[in-house]
């Protein structure tokens, strides 16, 4: 999901192509079970290099293997797929042993950086800001892997820097609205078309004593994401990032004016739940899934969350719905992009195996155990099974809808400065409080530091 120039990407190549949940423990772990079957039993497009007699040899060394990431938590597919690219891994280096350095939180994000400018960090690192890593000189560049071909052409801004590659876009995420079908069918709502239409569907749902709306912006990247969404189809700009730093739009510009504008109308009709800033993605997960609210705006994994929460917690299950957000006029553009990003460390001392494992990563019968029923694929010829109905929805949304690799919220495109001048407002409009000013005072945020931007 970081860094990348907004550009309109093919909507139906998204389809052949995605942060999970932020909890706040951190665990160091390597698995000896057995890997589960794959999701499915197409060929792997993604092979390693060819091994040499030497190398061989090399190959039956000890040694340790370090993978970073904050996305694998204590759901069972977050342990399916570490499973299976360990055994991947060990037909190559069997006497390998891999350590999962794990950390469930957005504080993953400045551990590894920490880590890196101190010249250690793990072997592998999932990460969501490849072209920074790679412009301070951390990462390895992987031009010549053989997975390259297969990239995604809309992944590609965010995986370059100077022309070379530093990494993979290894699943790729989209954003929406998804909603309780049980809910809309017992009071007679159709999935609205435009804006209009939303508002009356949580006008009707906040009737029932039902919350409309379940938001937990106590994590940041929530809020993050629904204002992303409302700027997108508030604008209807798929070149904003490149706008905004040309000098052709601004930040108090319709885009990001509209987005508080739409924010301030959910709030001031009270469609979002009365904690919504202090509880976090977690929690919103059990409101969700316990009936307690009717939608949530999330990435397409939701879906496979709540079936695990109607499993882990004992609710009775429902059928999750999606539809993109749109405006007045019925006009959507979805915001599409890289969700995790996996690079292999400059400096680490097993830099062979550590792109090995980064490729077999990439590879049908490891990437699909991780994409199931949450994600698409960034490499061309994966593919996943998909149980939940939702995930169709979705599909057919990016079929039909127009799309954008449109992330200004994040990353090295999007002055942090700025970012928390935009969160911070929208947080005083989900409150009650104006904010006026607060789009010039975040203007001149990303004019103060426009020099630290890093664009593709």
């Amino acid at each position: 999901m970081k860094k990348t120039i907004s550009l309109t990407v093919s909507a139906f190549a998204l389809v052949s192509i995605g942060l999970s949940a932020c909890s706040s423990n951190s665990t160091t772990n390597s698995s000896s079970t057995t890997a589960p079957t794959p999701a499915t039993t197409a060929a792997a497009t993604t092979t390693s290099p060819a091994t040499t007699p030497a190398a061989a040899d090399a190959n039956k060394d000890a040694f340790t293997l370090k993978v970073g990431a904050w996305f694998l938590d204590d759901l069972p597919q977050s342990k399916d797929f570490e499973v299976a690219a360990e055994k991947k891994f060990k037909e190559k280096y069997p006497n390998a042993k891999v350590v999962w350095d794990i950390l469930v939180s957005e504080k993953y994000f400045d551990k590894m950086k920490a880590e890196l400018s101190s010249g250690a960090g793990d072997d592998v690192i999932f990460n969501q800001n490849i072209t920074e890593l790679a412009k301070a000189g951390y990462l390895a560049d992987l031009s010549d892997q053989p997975w390259v071909k297969d990239t995604l052409d809309a992944t590609k801004p965010t995986i370059t820097y100077n022309g070379k590659v530093y990494g993979a876009a290894q699943t790729v995420a989209t954003f929406g609205v998804f909603y309780n079908k049980k809910i809309f069918a017992d009071l007679g709502i159709q999935p609205p078309t435009n804006w209009n239409e939303f508002l009356a569907a949580n006008e009707k749902i906040k009737t029932k004593g039902i919350t409309p709306f379940v938001g937990g912006f106590k994590d940041q990247w929530t809020l993050q994401y629904l204002i992303s969404g409302l700027a997108e189809i508030s604008g209807q700009n798929p070149n904003l990032e490149a706008d905004y730093y040309s000098g052709k739009a601004k930040l108090n510009g319709p885009e990001l004016q509209g987005a508080l504008n739409k924010l301030g109308q959910l709030a001031d009709k009270g469609y979002f739940n009365k904690n919504a800033l202090t509880i976090d993605w977690p929690q919103t997960q059990i409101e969700f899934a316990s009936g307690k609210a009717a939608m949530i705006y999330q990435g397409n994994w939701m879906p496979g969350v709540a079936a695990q929460t109607f499993k882990d917690k004992g609710f009775n299950p429902f059928d999750v719905g999606f539809f993109p957000l749109a405006d007045e006029n019925g006009k959507a553009l979805m915001g599409v992009g890289p969700d995790h990003s996996v690079s292999v460390n400059a400096k680490s001392p097993h830099l062979q195996a550590a792109k090995d494992f980064l490729a077999m990563t990439l590879s049908q019968d490891v990437l699909s155990v991780n994409l199931k029923d949450i994600g698409f694929s960034g490499v061309r010829g994966v593919t996943a099974t998909y149980a939940q109905p939702a995930m169709g929805d979705i599909s057919s949304a990016l079929q039909k809808q127009p799309s954008t690799l449109h992330e200004f919220v994040y990353g090295t495109t999007f002055p942090v400065s700025a970012l928390t001048t935009v969160v911070q407002a929208a947080e005083k409009i989900i409150s009650g409080k104006k904010a006026d000013g607060d789009l010039d005072e975040a203007q001149k945020n990303y004019d103060k530091d426009k020099g630290t931007l890093i664009m593709p």
